[in-house]
């Protein structure tokens, strides 16, 4: 596969479902979600949206149906599959709700977060909302749950045992998922921070290139520890974990951080 494509909106990633890569993205003609095929390049469909920002799509079950959703720099849009693009072809996929969600003046950057059967989370620059999807009577619906004004910005939320974990900018937020309430704050500076969850404990990387790991098992955050990964460079991507260790790209290289017990001792002793 190889192509030239879309133009803008060039930090979004590739989602590979269904034998096709979705990606949001702008054309000289329109913006649109596109999905290309992923052994041709061609295209198999696209969806017309509105201007494409800097978060992907992801893959989720919503209403029992398989569905893209993406947030673009001022709205969720959320497509249904609704079959394949012909005998022993692709899955397409149709746009089936769209919800307002304005970015503020960078627009939207996250990722939405699959919450429920048919609940995503978002946040930016301004606030984090649930937003519950529905048909009623046949008709897509998407309506605001609860809001609140504790921004994840460039950072996605992840989730675990009914609780919200974002990162501010200035602390590690927990919130409950039913109404958005704050049930606890971890004081976490970073000026972006990845945040990520192994079991039941956070893995936060911030800009800086330090690990802080926090508890997450009760409501109430916990620090563990903290440890400076990289101390040389910046990183502003997700980083991949494998085998005990985080694969980091920064602005300074592409490097594999080990986290065994024996490197985060030398760490601290460091």
């Amino acid at each position: 596969m190889s192509r030239r494509g879309p133009r803008t909106a060039l930090s979004a990633s590739p989602l590979i479902r269904g034998g096709a890569v979705i990606l949001p993205a702008s054309d000289k003609d329109d913006d649109k979600l596109h999905g290309f095929d992923l052994a041709t390049g061609e295209t198999l469909w696209e969806c017309i949206t509105t201007t494409p920002g800097y978060g992907s799509a992801i893959s989720c079950k919503l209403l029992g149906a398989d569905c893209v959703a993406a947030l673009v720099l001022n709205d969720l849009f959320v497509l249904r599959k609704t079959g394949a693009s012909g005998a022993g072809r692709p899955e397409r996929y149709d746009l089936a709700w769209r919800y307002a969600f304005p970015g503020g003046t960078n627009g939207n950057a996250t990722t939405p977060l699959a919450a429920g059967p048919d609940l995503l989370v978002l946040t930016n620059e301004r606030q984090t909302q649930a937003v519950r999807l529905s048909l009623d009577g046949g008709k897509p619906k998407a309506t605001q749950v609860w809001a609140v004004d504790e921004a994840g910005r460039c950072s996605t939320p992840v989730l675990y045992q009914q609780r919200v974990y974002l990162h501010n900018g200035g602390e590690l937020v927990c919130l409950a998922l039913d109404d958005g309430k704050v049930l606890s704050r971890l004081p976490l500076i970073a000026e972006h921070c990845t945040v990520m969850l192994a079991g039941s404990v956070l893995l936060c990387l911030g800009s800086d290139g330090m690990l802080t790991v926090a508890d997450a098992s009760q409501p109430a955050l916990k620090e563990l520890a903290s440890y400076p990964l990289m101390d040389d460079a910046k990183t502003w991507s997700h980083p991949a974990a494998v085998e005990g260790s985080l694969i980091i790209r920064s602005n300074a290289d592409l490097r594999r951080v080990d986290l065994s017990a024996e490197a985060n001792q030398q760490r601290s002793r460091d």
